[in-house]
């Protein structure tokens, strides 16, 4: 009886072992081998890219796990295993996990540059800035990423390292490391057009950006939703916990044209440009570090404002300089009276609170409410309303007035407020009160008061990216 039993088990466990794909690790050595293995991919799989060069790589994976098992594409060791030359990833399938490559030196595969003309008279959005790598599925993660330094296709002046499309939902970007040089291009972009009104809700966390100076649009760190579709996309994005380490890709670090996206205990460190909520409604900046410390006299750290809405709560500004198109660290900006697709919408229902904006640059000023007025075109005309700005605390030793109004704008509340320095105002608002605020730097160099400003601490390098790095 003992061979029938054992042959009998023998077979019990090989028939679990076949109808378990979750067991399934599949090994892969070539860019033949790893394509034949995305395409015949099942739930649970893991796919081992071995270490070493995938040279001239368009990736597509078009098979989907599911929310119990997800199929996973991870190097053999995490940084070992390089995208180089041409290189292209698609994921359109669902649940899928992509970890621990480096993309180093690669270049936008020209598969993406001929989809930008495809597209160009369809729906010419959609590639404008053709990615390294692309999402069209949802519920996908893409971790522990090494991205530096990758040209452009020379049929190609700009790119974005990741594009995640309308359609998807449920992306995260979560410890990737992006920097570029002198490549033009943007980190992420996200679509939310108003073609879909649920929202993306795809989380960025955990992420390092560093960019040198570009010429031109289309070099933000990240971008969501498009000036085309003015307040009509709904985003509900997260960026959280990420490090912006002299980002210097274009006048926006930071661009918001959609609605219901929050930026949550991020760190931008002397960054030249600005973070911007543009075509867009309902969306939070808190918890932030914007500062700079540097002696260049190149505008940065400040935030505007356009859209109904937002909300600006316990953040710490710091050195903030002006440039053309502000004139504060928070900026209100005018709206404008016709409604087109390009237009901006005018300031409304804003909440500005318990932030500490310490010794802004005296070419500008703490808050301004109607900046860039009619500037330009008379259209832009539209002051800023139901403002309520409590508890922020102001502190500046030169005579610079720190608020500035525009004409009169209307139902601006104030409550709580501290000033030190020139508050700008004649007659002072109730709710705002000139006095010597009693600020402690501590071991960070960050001025700090009980309830204002962020809980947390500055991130840097150290942070964030991929564990391997670190």
């Amino acid at each position: 009886m003992k061979p029938i039993i054992t042959i009998a088990l023998l077979l019990v466990i090989n028939l679990i072992s076949c109808t378990n794909p979750s067991s399934n690790r599949i090994y892969t050595s070539t860019n033949t081998e790893l394509q034949t293995a995305l395409n015949q991919a099942n739930p649970g799989d893991t796919i081992i890219v071995k270490n070493g060069d995938y040279h001239n790589m368009l990736l597509e994976m078009n098979r989907s796990g599911n929310k119990d098992k997800r199929i996973t594409i991870k190097a053999e060791t995490a940084g070992k295993s390089f995208f180089t030359g041409e290189t292209g990833i698609r994921i359109k399938g669902d649940y899928i996990t992509f970890s621990g490559f480096s993309f180093e030196g690669a270049m936008i595969h020209s598969e993406f540059v001929d989809l930008k003309e495809k597209y160009k008279e369809i729906n010419f959005r959609k590639y404008e800035h053709p990615p390294l790598i692309e999402s069209e599925g949802s519920y996908n993660t893409f971790e522990d990423l090494y991205i530096n330094k990758v040209s452009n296709n020379p049929k190609l002046d700009h790119h974005t390292y990741f594009l995640l499309h309308d359609s998807t939902q449920y992306n995260i970007i979560n410890r990737c490391w992006l920097e570029r040089k002198t490549q033009r291009g943007m980190g992420v972009l996200i679509h939310a057009t108003k073609d879909f009104h649920e929202g993306r809700y795809h989380v960025v966390t955990n992420c390092y950006f560093k960019a040198d100076r570009q010429d031109g649009n289309g070099g933000s760190a990240v971008r969501i939703g498009t000036g085309m579709e003015t307040t009509e996309g709904i985003a509900k994005c997260t960026v959280k916990n990420c490090f912006f380490d002299e980002y210097d890709g274009e006048e926006e670090i930071f661009s918001i044209k959609s609605t219901g996206t929050t930026l949550d205990s991020n760190t931008f460190l002397n960054c030249r440009g600005m973070l911007s909520f543009r075509h867009s409604h309902n969306n939070v900046l808190s918890n932030c570090f914007i500062i700079n410390n540097d002696e260049s006299p190149i505008e940065g750290g400040f935030f505007c404002i356009w859209g109904k809405g937002h909300k600006i709560v316990n953040n710490y500004f710091y050195g903030s300089k002006r440039n053309k198109r502000t004139t504060g660290t928070i900026s209100m900006i005018s709206g404008n009276s016709d409604k087109i697709t390009t237009t901006h919408e005018a300031v409304a229902d804003i909440l500005i609170k318990d932030n500490i904006i310490y010794e802004s640059d005296t070419s500008g000023y703490a808050i301004t409410v109607g900046a860039r007025h009619k500037y330009r075109s008379e259209n832009r005309s539209i002051l800023p309303r139901d403002v309520t700005i409590a508890g922020n605390y102001i502190y500046n030793s030169s005579e610079k007035e720190q608020i500035k109004y525009t004409e009169s704008p209307k139902n601006i509340k104030y409550s709580d407020n501290k000033v030190f320095g020139n508050i700008g105002l004649s007659p002072v608002p109730e709710g705002i009160v000139k006095t010597d605020i009693k600020l402690v730097a501590d071991k960070y160099g960050i001025y700090r008061a009980k309830g204002k400003g962020p809980a947390g601490n500055p991130l840097s390098k150290k942070d964030v990216g991929p564990k391997w790095l670190q």
